[in-house]
């Protein structure tokens, strides 16, 4: 129960995301993506309901990052990679140390 209230008011509508890019085209998400990592990292600290959210934020995000359609810089990008791969693939300590590099990001 609390993932999906997690993910439902976490995780904003596609549309809203891709509302950002078209305001300005060549519009970069990454602060906005970082400020909601941020944010469930802040509310929650079990580290499965945060890969959740990263697995799901991925997966809305996937298609668009292949073609194109948004931008995300690298850095964070391979970061929400590591955080989501499933639990089996990496321990509880890597995959807090991923967390933490994620929240020192400063995204000017």
């Amino acid at each position: 129960m609390e993932l999906f209230q997690i993910l439902h008011k976490d995780i904003p509508e596609k549309k809203k995301i891709f509302a950002l890019f078209r305001k300005q085209e060549q519009q970069d998400i990454s602060k906005y993506i970082l400020k909601m990592i941020k944010h469930v990292k802040k509310e929650t600290n079990e580290i499965r309901l945060l890969n959740m959210f990263c697995i799901e934020l991925y997966d809305i995000l996937y298609y668009h990052l292949m073609f194109g359609n948004i931008r995300i810089i690298k850095k964070l990008l391979r970061l929400i990679e590591a955080l989501a791969l499933p639990m089996s693939y990496t321990d509880n300590i890597k995959r807090g140390e991923t967390l933490k590099k994620t929240c020192k990001i400063k995204i000017k």
